[in-house]
């Protein structure tokens, strides 16, 4: 008898996280189903198909879709070819919408149920995509608490089961004396934010203390773009103070971050570091965007609360003495400190709810196979 196959599609950094523990819920509950993965290395171990990586092509913003044209097409085409051969009983799309949509269209007309875990974030920008995913997708798991209310009501079958964070990070309040650094996950992001955060780290060191170790927070592939960074934007009296951490093993330790949108917002909160969100992109992009994004915070923890909770700093708002005058009151005030860290807790109830997370996620999963 011939297996169900359950294909995975993902290109995103964090949703491969996610996904990796949605396999690992899958292999235990299931014996009978075979997973065909195209993502990242994290989900890799637990494909028995494994079609390429892509979420090392690093696609990110406007121009990825131009500049990787080729690339991507290739592998639509593999995709295509694949789907139409194998027959899975079931598509799961998670996140990186742009070339996903294409992939639940094929399926659909394949006669696959297709499943969009981790949606766009259509309540900030681009609401028309959901049109596609109602035409597209038989239903939608998302993962922060006010997003299903939104496709109910436009009419998409949606389920929410809470965010897988809860199972990636334990709480903690061990700490030491790092600020740390996190300029983003893709090396376009990197280029925009690091020069950025490194001119403040030198403003900090040079008119308020000399008592904090700085670390960059990275990943190994971009390893020498962070030192030629480092090299061209920190003044050389100021580089002792900085290091490199391609782990998460100091990340219990940090007092404070200077940290870009995204998924490690977040995950600070579960740290319980506070922090300042900084975003600097290219002058076209950030006009761009304006015109089409519509919330008035760009951090999840702010987005979640619909509150700031943390300081945003976005493109020529970038205020340099503004940003280490709240990192020294959070760093010497704990009354201060002890404010945003209540707002922390708050965001990790509503999110912690369920800590099963993927488990459930899963269960669903197998049920749509009958």
């Amino acid at each position: 008898m011939k297996q169900d196959t359950i294909f995975f599609s993902c290109g995103d950094r964090s949703a491969d996280n996610y996904l990796s523990l949605l396999l690992q819920k899958l292999s235990h509950l299931t014996d009978n189903v075979k997973f065909s993965v195209l993502a990242g290395e994290k989900s890799k171990p637990f494909a028995h198909v494994f079609l390429a990586n892509v979420v090392d092509f690093d696609a990110h913003g406007f121009f990825s879709p131009f500049t990787q044209f080729y690339r991507f097409l290739k592998l639509y085409f593999i995709v295509k070819q694949y789907i139409r051969m194998e027959k899975p009983k079931l598509v799961v799309l998670l996140d990186f919408y742009g070339f996903n949509i294409n992939i639940a269209r094929i399926a659909k007309k394949l006669g696959c149920k297709v499943v969009y875990y981790i949606t766009p974030q259509v309540w900030a920008s681009r609401m028309n995509r959901v049109k596609k995913i109602k035409r597209y997708v038989d239903y939608v798991i998302n993962i922060l608490p006010f997003e299903s209310k939104i496709f109910v009501e436009k009419g998409v079958n949606a389920f929410y089961f809470g965010h897988p964070m809860v199972e990636l990070i334990n709480f903690t309040t061990q700490k030491s004396n790092i600020i740390g650094l996190f300029p983003g996950s893709r090396k376009q992001v990197i280029k925009w934010n690091l020069p950025v955060m490194l001119k403040i780290v030198q403003f900090f060191l040079n008119n308020y203390s000399k008592e904090y170790e700085f670390v960059i927070f990275g990943f190994d592939k971009y390893e020498k773009l962070y030192k030629n960074i480092v090299q061209k934007f920190l003044s050389k009296n100021f580089r002792q103070y900085i290091k490199l951490q391609t782990s998460s093993d100091k990340r219990t330790e940090i007092v404070f971050a200077l940290t870009v949108s995204g998924t490690v917002s977040l995950e600070n909160v579960f740290y319980n570091i506070p922090m300042v969100v900084i975003y600097n992109l290219p002058w076209i992009m950030y006009f761009l965007l304006k015109r089409i994004v519509y919330v008035k915070h760009i951090s999840l923890p702010n987005l979640i609360l619909n509150d700031k909770v943390v300081p945003e700093f976005i493109k020529n708002k970038i205020n340099i003495k503004e940003i280490c005058d709240y990192m020294k009151t959070i760093l010497s005030d704990n009354e201060e400190r002890n404010k945003v860290l209540n707002r922390y807790s708050l965001i990790r109830k509503i999110l912690g709810e369920n800590k099963d997370v993927s488990l459930n996620v899963a269960s669903k999963l197998l049920q749509s196979l009958s």
